[in-house]
């Protein structure tokens, strides 16, 4: 029985050392990258009390989270509205999307759980794997700071940031943000059509950059034309090349 306690001690071991080689930082305190993927239920197993579990440093995980993201967003998107910005955050921090990050960090393989837990296949539960995330960043932040942080969160979420806006139907803003930095001016829309009586009104508009039209859409509204019309010129952008 020893034996087998040994080996599995030793391939949580080569886990920790996986992750941390990962995510390009070594933890200058152990402990707290152990505390961080300590669940509750393998922490009140523990009849010595050595072990803490991660909810506290889940708790700041979850702040230092946030204002990383918001940051980022801000950073990126800086045409956003607070409204805007406030989905799109949601969309980027959530169950899901933090669950499948631990996934491919597979700090799942490093978790410590109670026998119970790990019987009810908790290494693969998205709830406890999005709360163990926000544990280890926090764990991070107090062991290296907001930069360290930062850096690594930058990093596993720059795909999901790259495609935010477009995922969340945003195409305004995205073809606004490749035409400032591409063409140095910003897209100008038309409203080229309106049909059908008051009740039933039928929008058509159309997208121009540089005097050059790029696309039309056609909605029930203003807007909705408006993001159809941005939709087809990001596709006809896209198929240019930088």
């Amino acid at each position: 029985m020893m034996g087998a306690i040994g080996e599995m001690e030793q391939d949580r071991l080569e886990a920790l050392s996986a992750l941390q080689e990962e995510i390009s930082y070594q933890f200058h305190d152990p402990d707290l990258l152990n505390e961080a993927l300590t669940h509750r239920s393998y922490a009140h197993e523990r009849s010595d009390g050595t072990s803490r579990d991660n909810e506290r440093l889940e708790f700041l995980g979850d702040s230092v989270l946030n204002v990383i993201i918001s940051h980022l967003i801000m950073e990126r998107f800086p045409h956003c509205q607070e409204g805007e910005l406030t989905r799109l955050r949601a969309s980027l921090v959530n169950e899901k999307s933090l669950a499948g990050i631990s996934k491919n960090l597979r700090i799942n393989e490093c978790l410590l759980l109670g026998k119970g837990e790990s019987l009810r296949g908790g290494r693969e539960r998205s709830s406890l794997l999005s709360d163990a995330y926000e544990a280890f960043i926090g764990a991070i932040y107090l062991d290296g700071g907001f930069e360290k942080a930062f850096g690594v969160v930058e990093k596993q979420f720059s795909p999901f940031l790259d495609r935010g806006l477009t995922d969340n139907g945003d195409f305004k803003t995205k073809v606004q943000q490749i035409c400032q930095s591409r063409f140095g001016r910003l897209p100008r829309y038309r409203l080229s059509e309106v049909r059908g009586p008051e009740h039933d009104k039928t929008f058509r508009a159309e997208i121009f950059i540089d005097r050059r039209r790029y696309g039309y859409g056609i909605g029930k509204n203003k807007k909705e034309a408006q993001q159809n019309a941005a939709k087809e010129a990001l596709k006809r952008i896209s198929g240019e090349g930088p």
